[in-house]
């Protein structure tokens, strides 16, 4: 027992050598994170163009934005009609300043990219949030086994950026929620804001939970306090975090683009498909009696049947689209609440297309949830930096924040990415809770003697 605490001893000793130096500690958890990002995501960067994308009508926008760019023109967004216009305006750019003309091969780089970004700078916020140095070296690994197949396995254009956010913006929220002030707390809170920017890119409102969070975190910490407070400092401190959080949401879908429509001349405004025409959408999501079908041009017809001038995403046409819904839920109530409850079922499946084919998560999610009581029951620790309830009930919460998307669309893996992720996140700060508590108990065994020892040395001070 002697012999184990003693080799245990060098590699305690060891991690305070590097938390006595956090220059070169953050400059091998920032090196290790290059090689995981390297090493997990660039098998994946040699696909065919079909892997990619489903949807040939955003490659071919995202073409001719390039072509028109390299021709010397300017990309025409004001006429697009799409989710994010946005976009395609920052991703043909990148297109023609990289010297990549096929759209395919510009969706895939910056899915892989951003996945890349994340493992990159997962351990060094692991490790600031832990300040652990264990879970901070397995947190690119555990993102890989719970989270990978949303972050860079699943190829789709857009939607991939549901995922993306979540696995991003829990861990800086974390640190947000932890740090009482200093350069931590303020870089946390701007890498937020930052993040939920780009977010929003491929999918519009594809932030909105961790949002909701920050927003949560604003008003506990400096809103609720100013009842006690009259100090102007501190009402000019809330406000200011506020608005930054709201403007840093719409900054690289609405108020840059619509700069850059202002700047070029063009007519018209950013569109944007609103939720109505969604929501009508996903009443086709199954086989029905009202013959709603999942299509955007069956939608547009049931618009056109009631107003034959409406424009196609137009305000008029949201209006009317809203109208509708409503008037099915005032006309068959029992319809409208059999279907949504039979969609909600359909969303909680956590069946994901894998390279292995189909599996199911809901019993290893039980199994891992009991292995996780008993194990932070047996390893349970007074003194963790980090509360876990906090993360866990974060990741819950974007768990059922998540299921939003599905539930207006359909129950395509595609709208249930965020839900799926949100739930590996679970698998993931569960597994650094339990690594962090061990790491504790262990740490404890080297400092403690042992009994045998113990009694000893008790024995020879009453010689």
């Amino acid at each position: 027992m002697d012999i184990l605490r003693e080799d245990l001893g060098y590699i305690f000793r060891i991690k305070a050598y590097l938390q006595k130096r956090p220059k070169l500690l953050y400059a091998l958890l920032l090196l290790f994170g290059i090689w995981a990002a390297y090493y997990i995501v660039s098998p994946w960067y040699y696909l065919s163009p079909d892997q990619i994308s489903a949807m040939s009508y955003r490659a071919g926008v995202l073409n001719l934005y390039i072509q028109q760019i390299l021709a010397g023109g300017l990309p025409q967004i004001a006429a697009l009609k799409d989710h994010n216009p946005a976009f395609y305006l920052y991703a043909s750019y990148l297109g023609a300043v990289c010297e990549k003309t096929e759209a395919m091969q510009i969706f895939l780089f910056l899915q892989l990219g951003a996945a890349a970004f994340v493992l990159l700078l997962y351990p060094t916020l692991i490790y600031k949030l832990t300040n652990t140095i264990l879970p901070a070296f397995a947190s690119p690994f555990l993102l890989k086994i719970f989270v990978g197949w949303s972050l860079y396995e699943f190829k789709n254009d857009t939607y991939w950026s549901m995922a993306w956010i979540v696995v991003i913006g829990l861990p800086l929220i974390g640190i947000f929620w932890r740090e009482e002030q200093g350069w931590a707390k303020w870089a946390a809170f701007m890498g937020v804001c930052l993040c939920m920017g780009l977010g929003n890119l491929p999918r519009m409102h594809s932030s909105i939970g961790i949002l909701l969070l920050l927003l949560a975190g604003l008003i506990k910490e400096y809103i609720i306090p100013l009842k006690k407070t009259r100090n102007r400092k501190a009402v000019f401190q809330a406000c200011s975090l506020l608005i930054l959080t709201l403007l840093s949401y719409t900054l690289f879908t609405g108020l840059i683009p619509k700069a850059y429509l202002t700047v070029t001349g063009q007519e018209g405004k950013i569109a944007d498909f609103g939720p109505w025409h969604t929501i009508y959408a996903g009443l086709g999501w199954e086989e029905n009696e009202y013959g709603f079908r999942f299509n955007d041009e069956y939608v547009d017809g049931q618009a056109k049947k009631i107003d034959p001038s409406v424009v196609y995403c137009s305000p008029e046409y949201m209006d009317i689209l809203r109208d509708e819904w409503f008037r099915l839920w005032r006309e068959d109530t029992e319809y409208m609440l059999e279907t949504y409850y039979r969609k909600f079922k359909a969303c909680l499946d956590l069946s994901i297309p894998s390279e292995y084919g189909y599996y199911n998560l809901k019993f290893v999610i039980s199994i891992f949830l009991l292995s996780a009581c008993i194990l932070r029951y047996v390893f349970k620790r007074k003194k963790i930096l980090v509360s876990w309830r906090q993360m866990l009930f974060a990741a819950f919460f974007c768990c059922l924040f998540s299921l939003v998307f599905p539930m207006m669309a359909n129950q395509h893996i595609k709208y249930r990415v965020g839900f799926v992720t949100a739930c590996g996140m679970l698998f993931v700060f569960g597994s650094l809770s339990i690594m962090q508590s061990m790491v504790g108990v262990v740490e404890d065994f080297c400092k403690k003697p042992t009994c045998f020892c113990g009694t000893h040395n008790e024995s020879q001070n009453q010689s």
